[in-house]
């Protein structure tokens, strides 16, 4: 819930693309190595929490764009998000991937 609450608040705060797929990969690092118990959870954990969170975030910002530009804008922001929406998914479930390797290489360090 945590990590749904951080994408959602990071999506909205920033306007430009470039800066959200670093943060979506280091979320999905975080989730990995917090929840890197069994590599099959971190995964589905990071998955869902990726798609609610980008879903709000989606949902809010076409809100936003349609009360404060236009009709048409918004439409426009909703036929380019289906595809950042798939992107940004894939990239939180490499970071958790990333994020399950490294805590696994810390445990057996140690």
């Amino acid at each position: 819930i945590i990590a749904i609450i951080i994408i959602v608040i990071f999506s909205l705060l920033s306007t430009d693309s470039s800066t959200i797929i670093p943060f979506f990969l280091f979320v999905g690092i975080l989730m990995g190595i917090i929840i890197g118990n069994d590599k099959r959870i971190a995964l589905v954990n990071s998955f869902i929490a990726s798609l609610i969170g980008s879903i709000i975030s989606f949902a809010m910002s076409t809100i936003i764009v349609y009360y404060t530009e236009s009709p048409l804008y918004a439409i426009a922001v909703i036929q380019s998000a289906k595809y950042l929406l798939i992107f940004y998914v894939v990239i939180a479930i490499i970071g958790a991937a990333i994020g399950y390797y490294v805590r696994d290489e810390i445990k057996n360090k140690g």
